[in-house]
């Protein structure tokens, strides 16, 4: 574990465990999928998730409404199975873990993160051989860790069966082009279908087959805290 990142991501998350009394070094290693929330789970998508904005370090106008800190995720029970799972992607064996669970249950539809991101490089390149190691499953991630996923698809191509959907309302927008998807936020379904995008806010299967434009109406506890113009 030399990637500074992931060092940097593990204090973070040790301060974070402190701060809701979690013992993070009892919580065991959670090698594991969600079976997806409401939108997911009828598309027969699942789901590997992290703590929220603690493995998002690149979070930007994003983290003031972040939907990840409010609901059924965000109780302790939760944050406990997230902490888990992170320390999941620290273990030598996370990818072989990984790819022969999928292979074992035959999961088809994998999204990464509906709550965190891309922490460092090091855990982005175990993503990539996870996926790159199960050809016959459909992987998809939004990320606002704009530039290390550049790095990586320039060094080594980006697999066949991955879709990388770019998240505005982070630090790395300027790095944001049309050659992967692109997700924008909407304070109404109306403004994004008239802004040419496909609307997710009931099914992700846009993202999941690879549509260039990723429309999100807000939603949420947060609903009336922000201004979309941040993000559009």
């Amino acid at each position: 574990m030399s990637d500074k990142n992931t060092l940097q991501a593990v204090r973070k998350m040790r301060a974070f465990c402190k701060k809701w009394g979690i013992d993070y070094d009892n919580v065991p290693e959670r090698f594991e999928f969600s079976a997806g929330n409401s939108k997911l789970k009828p598309d027969g998508i699942v789901s590997f998730n992290l703590i929220p904005l603690v493995t998002c370090p690149f979070a930007g106008s994003c983290a003031k409404i972040c939907y990840a800190q409010c609901g059924p995720q965000w109780f302790r029970s939760g944050k406990i199975a997230r902490v888990g799972m992170f320390k999941a992607t620290l273990s030598e064996s996370f990818v072989s873990r990984m790819v022969a669970l999928i292979h074992a249950r035959a999961i088809s539809r994998v999204r990464f993160h509906d709550s965190g991101d891309f922490y460092s490089p090091e855990y982005l390149e175990k993503f990539m051989s996870v996926a790159q190691n199960c050809p016959g499953t459909r992987f998809y991630v939004y990320t606002k860790s704009i530039k290390w996923v550049r790095d990586y698809v320039a060094a080594n191509g980006l697999p066949k069966n991955v879709n990388v959907i770019q998240s505005r309302g982070g630090l790395q927008d300027q790095l944001i082009g049309d050659d992967f998807s692109v997700a924008n936020i909407f304070p109404d379904k109306k403004s994004l279908l008239k802004a040419g995008y496909a609307d997710t806010s009931e099914s992700d299967m846009p993202a999941l087959i690879g549509k260039k434009k990723i429309g999100l109406i807000v939603h949420g506890a947060k609903k009336n805290s922000y201004n979309t113009e941040n993000f559009i």
